[in-house]
């Protein structure tokens, strides 16, 4: 079997997340989703799943919490596109579904655009 990637985020409104996912391309897994959680489908060994804040802190331990409310950044995930056109789109679709541009793209080596 294939290794899969589950990439869980947590989230205060599961409806623009999954208004997000949708406008860029990911398919959504109903297997996966209900009230509290939607599974994206990146590809077929990719996935993020989108988990409502109280659900998220389920799976934490010792009173921690998820952190919507800082200012600080824990991790990045990057997604591979096949072309700086598709990028752009990426991006357009991204906003286009509630999201925001976080910085413009650059390319730090060649054929890695981020």
């Amino acid at each position: 079997m294939e290794r899969m990637i589950f990439i869980n985020v947590p989230t205060r409104d599961l409806a623009a997340a999954d208004r997000f996912y949708e406008a860029i391309g990911f398919t959504k897994n109903p297997m996966f989703s209900d009230e509290q959680a939607s599974c994206w489908a990146a590809s077929d060994t990719i996935f993020v799943m989108v988990l409502a804040e109280d659900f998220f802190a389920t799976f934490l331990r010792d009173g921690d919490t998820p952190n919507l409310r800082s200012s600080q950044i824990g991790t990045l995930h990057a997604l591979s596109v096949g072309s700086v056109p598709e990028l752009e789109a990426l991006f357009e679709h991204a906003v286009e579904g509630g999201g925001s541009i976080y910085r413009p793209a650059h390319e730090p080596f060649p054929g890695m655009v981020e």
